[in-house]
């Protein structure tokens, strides 16, 4: 397993995309959720729907930020996974996710 992927947001960035891409595989015919939750284990995303495309030889998953992932400034984890029915893929990403004040500088 690879080291998870740093991400760093503005509290004010409602409405931004982010996207994560899963190389040289094809799980177009997959859904994709979205899972943040803080360090001690509380989740803030639970769940929510990626949309999934094939953009040869990848997988892109996007996610458009909602409240409940922008509204507390801290450190956070998250991983998406995909699924088919109820039967989950053992390949997922994981990463770090940290929320800033919006003035803060990235």
């Amino acid at each position: 397993m690879t080291d998870p992927v740093e991400i760093e947001v503005k509290k004010s960035n409602l409405g931004q995309t982010l996207t994560f891409t899963f190389e040289d595989v094809d799980y177009s015919s997959y859904s994709a959720r979205i899972n943040i939750w803080k360090r001690d284990g509380t989740k803030i995303v639970k769940g929510d729907e990626c949309i999934v495309v094939y953009d040869d030889p990848n997988t892109v998953a996007s996610y458009i930020l909602t409240a409940s992932g922008t509204q507390t400034i801290g450190n956070y984890n998250g991983e998406i996974s995909f699924y088919s029915g109820s039967s989950f893929l053992e390949s997922s990403k994981t990463f770090k996710w940290e929320i800033k004040r919006s003035g803060e500088g990235l």
